[in-house]
């Protein structure tokens, strides 16, 4: 995913840990900047995907293409073309 990010916005993007330490450290610096609330949000909702990873049944992903009433975009083709418009909207600013 940071590869594929870092293609998408031309600029290095890595993988932050996702341990119990790490995590304080990303609830601070979003406390920080934003508010306590949004920290400890945040950290919260990264500790649930490290625990129970992202994804979903096969059951699920139909629903989803039920719901949707077609196949998912694929993540990288997805992130690719959001990449193309943010560096397009950055260059006319």
């Amino acid at each position: 995913m940071a590869a594929i990010l870092s293609e998408a916005v031309g600029k290095g993007i890595r993988v932050a840990s996702t341990d119990d330490e790490s995590m304080v450290v990303f609830e601070d610096h979003y406390k920080g900047i934003l508010s306590t609330t949004f920290g400890r949000d945040m950290r919260l909702i990264y500790e649930q995907f490290r625990e129970k990873e992202f994804g979903m049944t096969e059951d699920q992903y139909k629903v989803q293409v039920e719901f949707l009433g077609k196949q998912p975009e694929q993540y990288e083709v997805f992130v690719l073309e959001t990449g193309k418009k943010w560096n397009k909207e950055r260059r006319k600013e």
